[in-house]
């Protein structure tokens, strides 16, 4: 008998609910608790610890939302430095080369080699620079 992976463990139910849509439910669901603990109380449901416990998960979902929305912030500032130092670094190294390449003589040898450095960065390597390709094996016969 073949068995699936998550046989044995419990199955996790997406949620496409927005956060918004996820606590508003919540609230909605306490609500009608609190309007009919009376019935619910005498069916042997303890209303007061199902609204404690709704409460205190919406505590911790609004906890760990405000930690999300503080990371996605502190990422967004993390990648516009990144991208702002690494333009400096570029526009740095690439005017110490103009700045090579004036001092060596423009038309010279050296100077061809310069403007190399700054050309090879867009084009795609030489074709005697490539590494062969790995040749897969052949299965063999049976």
């Amino acid at each position: 008998m073949h068995t699936s992976p998550e046989e044995g463990q419990e199955k996790k139910e997406k949620m496409n609910l927005s956060h918004t849509q996820a606590v508003g439910f919540t609230n909605d669901v306490g609500s009608m608790i609190v309007k009919v603990a009376v019935v619910l109380d005498s069916a042997g449901l303890k209303t007061v610890v199902l609204v404690q416990n709704l409460k205190g998960l919406q505590e911790q979902v609004e906890t760990a939302n405000a930690n999300q929305e503080s990371l996605k912030r502190q990422l967004k500032d993390a990648t516009e430095n990144y991208v702002n130092l690494k333009r400096q670094m570029y526009m740095t190294a690439s005017g110490y080369l103009d700045m090579a390449i004036a001092a060596v003589g423009k038309d010279s040898r050296d100077a061809a080699n310069f403007r190399r450095l700054r050309s090879r960065i867009r084009r795609p390597e030489a074709e005697e620079d490539l590494v062969e390709p790995v040749k897969p094996i052949a299965e063999p016969v049976k």
